[in-house]
């Protein structure tokens, strides 16, 4: 009967191995996404406090072509994040920048998962 339990030891660090390879790429990609995240947050906003700062100092005018092409400006110098928009309020005068990225994950595509893209929007009001 001893000899049927052959290779459980086995079997059980191999799970254990998939289960803490898991856990570790889990750990480490989902802090690739929010780092990320972080990095999207402040160029939006960043971008959008740029953008409204060029708004006339005594009308708070601010054309829609002037934002994007100050937010275009900005974010070309950053690596791998994308304009997904740029909108330009009248009343009240506020610049509305939403950007996109693509997180740097190592574990989970090497298994077939697609990497996160995140999304997210910043804004800033027109100062007079």
């Amino acid at each position: 009967m001893a000899r049927r339990d052959e290779g459980s030891a086995s079997l059980l660090l191999l799970a254990l191995f998939v289960g803490l390879f898991l856990a570790v790429g889990l750990v480490f990609d989902g802090g690739q996404v929010l780092a990320t995240r972080r990095e999207v947050i402040a160029a939006a906003e960043s971008s959008a406090r740029l953008a409204a700062d060029a708004a006339d100092p005594f009308t708070g005018a601010l054309d829609q072509a002037t934002a994007r092409r100050l937010v275009a400006g900005y974010v070309a110098g950053l690596d791998g994040i994308d304009v997904v928009s740029v909108r330009v309020d009248a009343a009240p005068a506020r610049v509305e920048v939403t950007l996109r990225a693509t997180a740097r994950e190592v574990f989970f595509p090497t298994v077939g998962l697609a990497p996160a893209t995140v999304t997210e929007t910043g804004s800033a009001e027109v100062r007079q």
